[in-house]
């Protein structure tokens, strides 16, 4: 008996002996690196270009750092640094401009600096939050909206920092318009003037989707077009799908028109059903293009260029759908058809991902990072890395080169611009 306990034990030993290398192995499946192995060997110089972070300005290589707003002036008095407090700031890099949130004595405010003309200004200012970070900037490519979160008092300033309308609280920016919903109003700001709507008694908003000077309303009676230029609003003619429980399942704009899958869920004896329908919105008309008809069955929207497709799951297997936006011709087609699409909102992130880098002059910077652990556990973590090291690149002529570094730190933040002023 204690022989086969001893044959057992070796044998256990020996499978551990081969065990433990290859855990080991699993587990070192990234490269190991410590701290020392993150930072840059040498580092590229100045090149002459000014690098802002916040209140700060430097040359790009981080030397020569200056502070931007040093004296802010309220009711006529000179306020110095250690007399007001930055709780956040937001750039506007089109107009050289940032906003500033500034707590001085008991008074909260927006103050401004242009970074071109070098000239700043209190621009007004605004209630006492509950707390500071409440306040968030959202910024179009024509607005400067300021809201607090927790509240929802907003207010809206054009990126020249001039205020233009106070009141619209909790709004949405999209452009050159500021909107909301509330109860059965819909209201909005564009081109310098407010105005509002009532839809039908007892309906409310779900969804708001817009196209041009056009703004239309999914609600729960009926769906409205309004026009953004004239405020006159009226059910959208042509749709005859005034259903409850409507709502948007992949919208796309293209050729100045707005093609959507809309979905209805509706309850029936037999349990809950949905429906899909393919339209075309322009201006205050609707047109349907198909009918994907009422059952379980999911329809997904992938686009690309003037084409729509369409992949349909039904019993008997999937089908597959293509719109010519430019002939209007709807069709079943091959899958093959529908390679290179993508779903529209895979459309908008891969719009979003472009300013990834920033090219001023012929020199392009951007942000890389490389993971390392300075005590890697490789049997409960060293798997992956708990530490990043992270690097402002510089592009230039074909050649690429660290300029700053951080450990750890800021998220791989360096510049909220860079510019040859």
């Amino acid at each position: 008996m204690k022989k086969r306990l001893r044959c057992i034990f070796i044998s256990a030993i020996s499978a551990l002996a081969v065990l433990v290398p290859a855990l080991f192995c699993a587990a070192c499946s990234v490269e190991p690196r410590t701290e020392a192995d993150v930072i840059p060997e040498s580092m590229g110089k100045a090149e002459g270009l000014f690098l802002y972070r916040g209140n700060m300005r430097s040359f790009t290589d981080g030397t020569e750092e200056e502070t931007l707003l040093r004296v802010v002036t309220v009711a006529e008095k000179e306020c110095g640094e250690n007399e007001f407090v930055i709780h956040s700031y937001r750039y506007v890099r089109e107009t050289y401009e940032i906003f500033f949130i500034l707590e001085v004595g008991e008074e909260f405010i927006v103050y401004h600096y242009n970074y071109l003309s070098k000239s700043s200004g209190m621009v007004c200012a605004i209630p006492t939050p509950e707390d500071p970070r409440d306040y968030c900037f959202s910024v179009s490519d024509m607005l400067v909206y300021l809201y607090d979160d927790r509240s929802g008092y907003g207010i809206l300033f054009s990126r020249n920092a001039q205020l233009l309308y106070e009141g619209l609280n909790r709004g949405i920016l999209d452009g050159d318009l500021l909107y909301k919903t509330e109860d059965e109003t819909f209201r909005w700001f564009m081109n310098g003037e407010y105005r509002e709507v009532s839809l039908l008694a007892g309906d409310y908003v779900r969804e708001s989707l817009r196209l041009g000077n056009y703004m239309y309303l999914l609600g729960k009676i009926g769906v409205y077009a309004v026009s953004l230029n004239t405020g006159e609003a009226a059910p959208l003619n042509g749709f005859d799908w005034n259903e409850q429980w409507i709502y948007s399942d992949g919208v796309y704009e293209w050729g100045g028109k707005l093609y959507l899958l809309l979905k209805r869920i509706y309850d029936t004896a037999n349990g809950r059903l949905y429906s899909k329908r393919f339209y075309m919105f322009s201006e205050s008309n609707a047109r349907l293009i198909y009918d994907f008809g009422d059952d379980d069955h999911s329809a997904e929207m992938r686009v690309n260029g003037e084409k729509i497709f369409f992949r349909k799951s039904e019993q008997q297997g999937v089908k597959y759908y293509g719109y010519n936006t430019v002939t209007e011709e709807f069709r079943r087609v091959a899958r093959g058809a529908l390679r290179g699409s993508v779903s529209p909102d895979e459309l908008n992130k891969e719009e979003n991902d472009e300013n990834k880098e920033l090219k001023v002059g012929s020199y392009t910077f951007y942000v890389t990072s490389k993971g390392y652990d300075d005590e890697p556990d490789y049997f409960m973590g060293g798997s992956h890395y708990t530490k990043y090291c992270y690097y402002l690149m510089r592009r230039y002529g074909g050649k690429e080169e660290v300029i700053q570094y951080n450990l750890n730190k800021n998220g791989g933040y360096f510049f909220d611009d860079i510019r040859e002023f």
